[in-house]
């Protein structure tokens, strides 16, 4: 029993990361106007022309307390500790035009993930960027993986509709326990399908659906995942976007017969502000109203719960 509540306290943060890895990637939602590009997806149904380069630096910091449940004789269940867990990635995209009809680009992608236990409940979601405190938990930090990524619109007489597809796999020199917490040692496969449609004047909505495949030599994870979102433009160089999110996961071991299913809705909202076509920056804050980790004697503190993704978005060779 102490070893599967070790392995969800580990997988937990893969849940919220690899969703929000492509759902607020820090990419533009496309062509909804003359001057907007949103950055809500990893879900860009903006194509880049031949030659043209983007960049994209995002930030997302997932922080939540772990309840740890024990049950009495008569089957009544009581909370034995808590902990705080938090997970920060920051993630690097560098895309490029390749197509003259505009129908497909290619980029590479970099994470650097941190990761800290505290053993202390109420401590601060930012000592996971210090090293102090040792008393209470560890911090740990490194390079995770590097892959590559591909846009597409599958149909040219439908600009709205994009699909992705990306790969990456792990790499860095740390010690296995300290991969497996910072999710370094997974190779990852995912697929991306996404559509906006205009229904009024500076209104839009935008629809994602997305399947991410993660396996090592010791476990395989499955999800799923899809969103909503309504953008409505605020005037001048802001844009808002509130909008709800469904994630389903499965993480198994390859050894043995644990494996765990998860259940998340998210309500969300963004905040883009977009001086000039070339630059844009979003903030975006994730909530989960139902969060279920399919475990009796383990549960995410919904109160505690604070996810937040900070993204940046500059186009080149213009």
């Amino acid at each position: 029993m102490i070893k599967r509540l070790h392995l969800l306290r580990t997988i937990l943060p893969m849940v919220v990361v690899g969703f929000i890895g492509t759902s607020s990637s820090g990419q533009s939602l496309g062509f909804l106007d003359t001057t907007a590009q949103l950055f809500i997806g990893g879900a860009s149904t903006y194509i880049l022309p031949k030659d043209q380069l983007e960049v994209q630096f995002t930030n997302g910091l997932t922080s939540y307390w772990l309840a740890f449940n024990e049950f009495t004789q008569d089957n009544y269940s009581r909370i034995a500790n808590r902990r705080r867990t938090t997970f920060f990635q920051q993630k690097l995209r560098a895309i490029y035009g390749f197509s003259a009809s505009q129908r497909w680009d290619l980029g590479v992608e970099a994470s650097y993930n941190h990761y800290r236990d505290d053993d202390d409940a109420r401590s601060s979601p930012l000592r996971v960027f210090s090293e102090g405190h040792p008393e209470t938990g560890y911090t740990y930090r490194g390079l995770a993986s590097l892959g590559f990524r591909v846009r597409m619109t599958p149909l040219a007489s439908l600009p709205e509709w994009t699909i992705q597809a990306g790969y990456s796999f792990p790499v860095g020199n740390l010690a296995p326990s300290v991969k497996r917490l910072l999710s370094s040692d997974l190779s990852t496969a995912d697929l991306l399908s996404t559509f906006f449609r205009k229904i009024g004047e500076g209104s839009y909505y935008f629809v994602q659906a997305q399947g991410l495949y993660q396996y090592s030599t010791e476990r395989v994870n499955y999800q799923g995942a899809g969103s909503f979102y309504l953008v409505q433009r605020l005037g001048g160089s802001w844009y808002l976007f509130p909008g709800v999110s469904y994630v389903w996961s499965n993480q198994s071991q390859k050894r043995g017969n644990y494996s765990n299913v998860s259940q998340i809705i998210f309500g969300g909202v963004g905040l883009q502000w977009q001086p000039r076509f070339a630059y844009s920056m979003s903030l975006v804050y994730l909530y989960p109203f139902r969060y279920d980790i399919g475990s009796p004697f383990v549960e995410v503190v919904p109160n505690s719960y604070a996810s937040i993704n900070l993204g940046l978005r500059v186009l080149l060779n213009q």
